[in-house]
């Protein structure tokens, strides 16, 4: 649900159920479509997973620092705009969409920004891992140095 948009956000709560039939069925066009949607999201909630155990288990990461250091302003959250001159900060251009898209999947209670236990939350791994076979996993990784390209802001 959205948390970026009130009047949205009341509109779908206020929203009825529409009714379906049980032998009711997609077609299969739309069917195609929402496997192929799934399987997306299945393939980037891997991606981020990898990612998440390879933060977590780096001997150099504190999740407080990292917090403190997107919250520069030092509210006490993350909101659009930090976060955007976060990147902004390290070479990339977020979009503002970017950015909101970032803290929904982090933000627990939709007030569109992340207090620390959100942020911590959001960055932990789901899965169970051993931190030493992830770190020797990402030792015999041959290192990349590059950063993702910048682009235009909106």
């Amino acid at each position: 649900m959205t948390c970026d948009d009130a009047e949205l956000r009341a509109e779908i709560c206020q929203r009825n159920p529409v009714a379906c039939g049980v032998t009711q069925l997609l077609d299969d066009d739309v069917e195609c479509a929402l496997t192929s949607l799934f399987e997306k999201e299945i393939q980037f909630n891997r991606t981020m997973e990898n990612l998440k155990q390879q933060i977590s288990c780096s001997k150099t990461f504190d999740i407080e620092l990292a917090f403190n250091c997107i919250d520069d302003w030092k509210y006490g959250f993350i909101d659009r705009k930090n976060l955007k001159s976060f990147f902004r900060k390290h070479l990339y251009l977020a979009s503002s969409r970017e950015c909101i898209a970032i803290i929904r999947r982090f933000d627990l209670d939709a007030d569109a920004r992340l207090n620390l236990k959100e942020f911590t939350e959001g960055l932990k791994p789901n899965e169970p891992y051993s931190k030493v076979l992830k770190r020797l996993e990402i030792s015999k990784k041959p290192r990349s140095n590059s950063r993702p390209e910048s682009r235009g802001t909106s």
